[in-house]
């Protein structure tokens, strides 16, 4: 499947991924793109204060506005795109999260699928993640 890049509605495709359109990003397609940029320079995930922390950063640095909700907003990127948040193991979604829990870590902590984030994407998550 080709996945558009930069471009997306708040709809779905059948695989689980943002759908692309031409009309424009959508605010919370940003929200996935700073979550992809962030975790994935950490391998084995982030906490998810030290996430918060980064994006907020990385959004200063940029100019962009931070909402008064960013965190609550962040988190529903997260919860909306996170195999943990998947009713089965065989649900279609768990097969296609873009983000999830390390079991083998204590806390709040999350990771990003790089494979997955790159295809949605469509390009390498590290010439992004910058």
């Amino acid at each position: 499947m080709v996945y558009e890049t930069h471009e997306i509605s708040c709809g779905e495709t059948e695989a689980g991924f943002p759908a692309a359109t031409s009309r424009g990003a959508t605010p919370d397609y940003f929200d996935l793109l700073d979550l992809v940029s962030v975790l994935h320079r950490h391998p084995d995930g982030l906490r998810r204060w030290s996430v918060m922390r980064a994006i907020r950063a990385r959004r200063e640095k940029t100019g962009r506005t931070i909402s008064p909700r960013f965190e609550t907003e962040i988190e529903r990127i997260f919860v909306r795109h996170c195999e943990a948040g998947a009713p089965a193991a065989n649900d279609s979604r768990a097969k296609t999260a873009l983000f999830y829990r390390p079991k083998e870590r204590a806390g709040e902590v999350w990771a990003v699928h790089s494979g997955r984030a790159s295809a949605w994407l469509g390009t390498d998550v590290g010439e992004i993640a910058q």
